[in-house]
């Protein structure tokens, strides 16, 4: 996921199990050229464009990365293009125990991928990692299937109504 910042092109997020993640990409890295031309002044679906490709082709990304002493480093990256599939959910734990669950869309496997960030915060508990509460974070959920968002909220309510029509 990228975004424009400062007139860059900036990395928001790597989604796990991607050609991004595979290559090295890595949340926070401003890209610069895309297979040796620039992106200065590109907006962001142009530089979408000239990453995209066939698959299992390379595209090779030059980066800049700030590093852990806060010094910058150019990177050049190669990546094979693959078919992506962005998730409509994605969890994880905070450091002080507070789980975060992002629904973008209510899909036909949200209520399954919920569940499994469920579970995923229950085993991090049993294997002595503090577990303080959820957030459920909806904020820009694009809304979607009725029956997955109800299926979704059903996980989190005991009993009553979640859906009713008049």
């Amino acid at each position: 996921k990228l975004r424009a910042e400062d007139g860059a092109i900036r990395a928001e997020e790597v989604f796990a199990d991607t050609p991004a993640e595979r290559g090295g990409l890595m949340i926070g890295d401003t890209i610069h050229r895309v297979d040796g031309v620039s992106t200065l002044g590109m907006s962001i679906q142009q530089t979408v464009d000239r990453i995209r490709g066939p698959k299992g082709t390379e595209v090779v990304l030059w980066v800049r990365r700030i590093n852990q002493t806060g010094e910058t480093e150019e990177l050049e990256l190669s990546f094979v293009r693959d078919r992506v599939n962005i998730p409509n959910v994605t969890w994880r734990l905070e450091s002080d125990g507070v789980g975060v669950i992002q629904i973008d869309n209510f899909s036909e496997h949200t209520s399954r991928f919920t569940l499994e960030a469920l579970e995923s915060f229950r085993t991090a508990q049993t294997e002595g990692a503090p577990f303080q509460g959820i957030i459920l974070d909806l904020r820009g959920n694009a809304g979607g299937s009725l029956i997955q968002s109800a299926e979704t909220a059903d996980l989190f309510v005991e009993a009553g109504e979640i859906v009713g029509t008049a």
